[in-house]
């Protein structure tokens, strides 16, 4: 790969690279930078690694789209925040053929501590899903945990320094508690996209008549943080409380 000077479109940043690393907000913004443009300046062979978060049917979608453009796929949505991202450390949850994953080795060497290839296009984004839920559940979690140290007048450095060492301990509480604590908003994750990803979990469940009650009650959580805190992260959802 030979390294560009800034290019003034996509369609120019991409022409004559080997490998195409896209993240995007969803599957509508990806789509408007894959014109026909785009595509024809796709030289045979080129795998787009995206890392959105789209959903298995979007990601399935897309990859018969760029195939049928000589293009290679790999879905590889990723968590670990904004300091993941940093860091370099992101876990990479790839879909694709095996083949596509060894070329893409290189970017996920870079951009990720761990990286697991779960099966054909789509399945990345399937854990994605998983992985959502998961944040999605554990953040409420810990709004509502910390909201009942408060009513029981307990310093709420409590609930991260003590709670955290044992069996309630979680991502969210370690990392999202102290933003909480020190009232840091401020998006890591915002809000707005975490919406997003579990409206497409919660959808793909419902196509497959899977109930799942606890995340469509976490997600009417974040409903409401989003409505008063458009901007904020997901830790903002603390301040329904």
């Amino acid at each position: 790969m030979t390294a560009k000077a800034r290019c003034s479109s996509p369609s120019e940043a991409a022409s004559g690279s080997d490998l195409v690393l896209t993240c995007l907000t969803d599957i509508a913004a990806l789509e408007s930078i894959f014109t026909d443009e785009l595509l024809e300046s796709l030289q045979p062979g080129t795998i787009v690694i995206d890392t959105s978060t789209i959903g298995p049917k979007n990601a399935d979608r897309f990859g018969q789209k760029l195939a049928d453009s000589g293009v290679g796929f790999v879905d590889a949505p990723v968590s670990g925040g904004d300091v993941g991202a940093k860091n370099g450390t992101l876990t990479i949850m790839a879909g694709g053929s095996a083949q596509h994953m060894e070329k893409a080795a290189p970017v996920f060497d870079t951009i990720g501590g761990s990286t697991t290839h779960c099966g054909p296009v789509g399945s990345g984004q399937s854990l994605k899903m998983v992985n959502q839920v998961l944040c999605a559940l554990s953040t409420v979690a810990v709004a509502e945990a910390m909201a009942l140290a408060d009513l029981h007048g307990l310093d709420l450095s409590l609930v991260t320094d003590v709670c955290g060492t044992g069996a309630g301990g979680s991502w969210s509480l370690e990392k999202l508690g102290p933003r909480i604590l020190s009232g840091d908003f401020d998006p890591g994750f915002r809000t707005r996209d975490l919406d997003k990803d579990l409206r497409l979990a919660l959808q793909g469940a419902a196509s497959e008549n899977l109930e799942l009650p606890a995340v469509s009650a976490a997600h009417q959580q974040f409903v409401e943080s989003l409505e008063s805190y458009p901007e904020a992260g997901t830790q903002a959802v603390y301040l329904n409380y």
